[in-house]
């Protein structure tokens, strides 16, 4: 055996020799390949900080507290909105100057400048378009937010009026309605925590500012200190308050026919002025086609 060894040693040696080679490669792979993983990871760690830098630069706490009070929060975001914007902006530039340095003309000058000027309309303050049309959409959702402070009203007040002294405390009853309604949901459930701290000035109050109408102002008056009254007294104070909600849904809803009365105008004239300047068009080729004609001749 030992003379089978010695003669056999180089194999071994180039056995082991093998063995560590292989070992080393193996670990040089493996330190590159997390490296390369490392870098990638650090890589995508960048991106995404990026991304999340770009995303809150595009942020504006002032736009999202409009869309919330036009009623489009859930459907918008300052993110988007200002993303659309540069977008608009990033296309008005990028095809001037395709124009310019390539004489490639995606846009002409003049679209591309209403293109441009489009990105300005759309801030939603004043004195820009885009404030005027969210106002409109404003005055639509607060004549819903309006409606179901009205239907709240009278929850409350057909829970007093049939469970009496069953009633229990505004909490419960703000929890059993809360299902039932979507425009002020929202504005309802932020005031929970307070009506369960049983602290209703606080919560009420913040129901006016929520909702920030009169009849939410009206009715936070009212729930203010129902609860410290009997349900005899407070039963009348709610029943006192049932003609000045009903003449104030009655008004606004006077004011929903005018201003679809004004919209559904407002449509009828465009209508009108693009087949009157239709007209005019036609009118117009046909006249220089007859005095080409004449020139012709002439």
């Amino acid at each position: 055996m030992k003379v089978w060894l010695i003669q056999n040693y180089m194999t071994f040696y180039y056995l082991i020799l093998a063995m560590c080679l292989i070992g080393l490669n193996y670990s040089l792979k493996r330190i590159k390949y997390d490296e390369r993983r490392r870098s990638r990871n650090f890589i995508t760690k960048i991106k995404i900080n990026n991304r999340f830098k770009f995303i809150e630069k595009m942020k504006n706490d002032e736009y999202d507290e409009i869309f919330e009070e036009v009623g489009i929060h859930r459907y918008l975001k300052s993110e988007w909105y200002n993303g659309i914007r540069l977008g608009v902006y990033v296309i008005a530039i990028v095809s001037v100057s395709l124009n310019i340095l390539l004489n490639v003309e995606i846009l002409t000058y003049s679209q591309a400048f209403l293109l441009f000027m489009l990105g300005f309309m759309m801030i939603p303050k004043k004195p820009y378009p885009a404030y005027h049309l969210f106002n409109l959409v404003q005055k639509s959702y607060n004549t819903k937010k309006n409606a179901e402070v009205y239907q709240l009203y009278n929850d409350i007040k057909a829970e007093y009026m049939i469970k009496g002294d069953k009633v229990g405390n505004m909490y419960h009853l703000i929890m059993r309605l809360l299902p039932y309604y979507e425009n002020i949901k929202l504005s309802l459930e932020k005031i929970l925590p307070y009506l369960q701290r049983q602290d209703s000035n606080t919560a009420w109050e913040l129901f006016a500012k929520q909702i920030n109408t009169k009849e939410a102002e009206s009715l936070s008056i009212v729930l203010r200190d129902i609860e410290k009254i009997s349900i005899e007294e407070s039963i009348l104070v709610l029943e006192s308050k049932h003609e000045e909600f009903a003449n104030n849904l009655y008004n606004a809803y006077k004011e929903y026919l005018s201003r679809r009365r004004w919209a559904i105008y407002g449509i009828l004239i465009v209508g009108a002025l693009s087949v009157f300047k239709y007209e005019w068009t036609v009118f117009f080729l046909w006249y220089k086609d007859i005095m080409n004609v004449v020139n012709n001749i002439s």
